[in-house]
């Protein structure tokens, strides 16, 4: 009989990793009023569904009117030698004409951008028409993942958007970076909290990159008086600085008490602020009474698994590296190159895993059993929870943890509730435990 062990066993070496397409989506989710058209085929609407209904039960990238906010040119392959300049342009319009739309922007799928079709200037003849601003957004789909497609969005938005010269306002800033995956109120209340917390030490916060509103209220960047970035969209702020000749500080995603301590005292002492320390000791100083009576029993020597993006890891790791917790498997579910963003290396770090991959090395059995807590995205988390172990869901996609109410994680509030989640999974598989022992 011949041994199909090795050819069964390739069949799963495919990379687990969420495509360059769901990021770019990701960007047009977070602007309420941007329409996207994607050269390339049917399958390309399907994509959307990693993000509505999935990760996001309030998206609206798909419309049951027809009118989904990002459609295609339905390419096949027979039409790739034929003129679609005016073809692509009739979809434009039908776009731009509708009032509802504030801002669209066009992206070719590879197959699609080797015909050279001159989308600049499609884009432009659309523009000049309907008085809308218009992006063309590369398409990196082959060698990129989620991360690169955010990247990108706000990249081209920041470099193409139309900023006008204003008057900066006094200890002001403008985040870009916040990575707004859902609107769903874990995102919702994580923006609420970083506005409170710059509110108690005397900051604005005039303009987030992004958080779910509408096009025209991106070019409020142009009044902050520093811009503070967050791992997500480094080019795009970068580029904004540029252009605003507005001050940069690039700081760490703010989850966990240290994080967002480091965040509001640079950016205090950036403004010359008085009062900064103060704050940060009473929200910190109520954040510890809270949760000390929890450290030694449940956090002290806890192993941990880990999957998501490495901005994320980064901060989750210091949160609960400080309470004692042990991180035992992490999976980067990205490209390799994401490795720059990681402040550590290890053997225990797999980047671009694959489905053998992570059962051979982090969903075995013997690799299981001694996590007591598994905290990241669904890529894993469903290994975890039918294992039975303490399962937190966080980051993107998150296809089985949903908020209908304030639950942020970001910042000090964000640190409680995520705690207040940890703690509760920890019980349940304690109980679990016991049942299944039992039998």
């Amino acid at each position: 009989m011949e041994d199909t062990s090795k050819s069964n066993k390739n069949r799963f070496n495919n990379k687990f990793i969420t495509p360059y397409m769901v990021g770019v989506y990701l960007g047009v989710n977070s602007v309420r009023d941007f329409y996207l058209l994607v050269d390339g085929p049917d399958c390309t609407y399907m994509k959307t569904q990693y993000i509505t209904h999935n990760h996001d039960l309030y998206a609206n990238l798909s419309n049951l009117t027809g009118f989904h906010r990002i459609t295609n040119t339905a390419l096949h392959p027979i039409m790739m030698a034929l003129s679609r300049e005016e073809r692509i342009y009739s979809s434009l319009s039908e776009m731009a004409k509708e009032g509802f739309v504030s801002a669209l922007g066009i992206t070719p799928m590879p197959m699609a951008a080797v015909t050279a079709v001159d989308y600049r200037r499609i884009l432009r003849k659309v523009e000049e028409e309907y008085k809308k601003p218009t992006f063309e957004f590369k398409n990196k789909s082959l060698i990129g993942d989620w991360m690169d497609g955010y990247a990108e969005f706000g990249k081209v938005l920041a470099r193409d958007i139309r900023l006008k010269k204003a008057k900066k306002r006094k200890n002001s800033v403008a985040i870009v970076g916040y990575l707004y995956d859902r609107n769903e109120y874990d995102s919702i209340a994580n923006i609420e909290e970083i506005k409170r917390l710059f509110k108690l030490i005397g900051v604005d916060v005039v303009s987030v990159w992004f958080d779910g509103s509408e096009f025209k209220s991106l070019e409020n960047v142009s009044s902050a008086s520093l811009i503070v970035s967050f791992g997500y969209l480094k080019e795009a702020a970068r580029i904004l600085s540029e252009r605003l000749d507005t001050p940069l500080i690039e700081m760490d995603y703010p989850v966990g008490i240290e994080n967002m301590s480091n965040l509001l005292l640079q950016v205090g002492e950036f403004f010359g602020l008085s009062g900064v320390k103060r704050v940060v000791d009473d929200e910190t100083r109520e954040v510890v009474r809270r949760i000390e009576p929890l450290i030694e029993p449940y956090f002290i020597r806890l192993k941990a698994a880990f999957s998501g993006d490495p901005v994320l890891y980064n901060s989750i790791k210091s949160a609960l590296s400080s309470l004692g917790v042990r991180f035992e498997i992490v999976v980067i579910v990205n490209t390799s190159d994401k490795r720059v963003f990681l402040k550590e290396n290890g053997d225990n770090i797999i980047f671009e895993p694959t489905m053998n991959r992570l059962v051979d090395i982090g969903l075995s059995e013997e690799q299981i059993e001694p996590i007591g807590l598994f905290i990241g995205n669904s890529d894993m988390s469903q290994y975890f929870i039918a294992s039975g172990k303490a399962t937190v869901e966080i980051g993107f996609p998150s296809y089985f943890s949903h908020s209908i109410a304030c639950e942020p994680y970001i910042g000090y509030k964000g640190f409680l509730h995520l705690i207040s989640r940890i703690v509760k999974e920890l019980r349940y598989a304690e109980v679990r435990k016991v049942f299944r022992d039992i039998k």
